[in-house]
């Protein structure tokens, strides 16, 4: 498996919390995945330095309802936890949002001292040293796509 560029589509069912673990399962095995293959890289540096460039993967959703529940039902597998600090999930109301954070993310921000801030740039700089994510995830994709062609005609 290709560590770099990798495209998947996920398909889905009828219950939103199953999607969800699923989308969650999937976000483990790929951050598992690159961690494995960044420690490779970056061992003979350190731990330091393994500990710094550790990958994380950022979760666009609609509604973080089904992910809590998720995460909730799914509570007892323990091997998975450790996980959950590396996957930040960010809530938006449609697809200009994303388009807009991910334009963002290429734009050096001001180093401001506000701690305050809740915005995703701002997590970004301070928790992870402006380290891009590695791996994106947009949950319901497709849907919002469709009901963007929708509103358009």
């Amino acid at each position: 498996m290709s560590i770099a560029g990798t495209r998947c589509f996920l398909r889905m069912g009828d219950d939103p919390t199953e999607n969800a673990k699923t989308v969650l399962d999937f976000v483990i095995m790929q951050l598992q995945q690159k961690t494995a293959h960044s420690n490779r890289i970056f061992q003979s540096f350190g731990a330091g330095t393994m500990y710094t460039t550790r990958p994380w993967a950022l979760v666009f959703v609609h509604d973080s309802q089904s992910l809590s529940n998720a995460i909730n039902n799914d509570i007892s597998r323990l091997e998975n936890r450790q996980w959950l600090e590396s996957i930040q999930v960010c809530q938006v109301e449609n697809i200009h949002q994303i388009r807009a954070i991910l334009c963002a993310l290429h734009i050096q921000q001001q180093s401001t001292n506000n701690s305050s801030q809740s915005d995703i740039l701002s997590w970004i700089q301070n928790e992870r040293d402006n380290q891009p994510p590695c791996l994106i995830v947009v949950k319901g994709l497709l849907q919002w796509m469709k009901d963007l062609n929708r509103d358009t005609l």
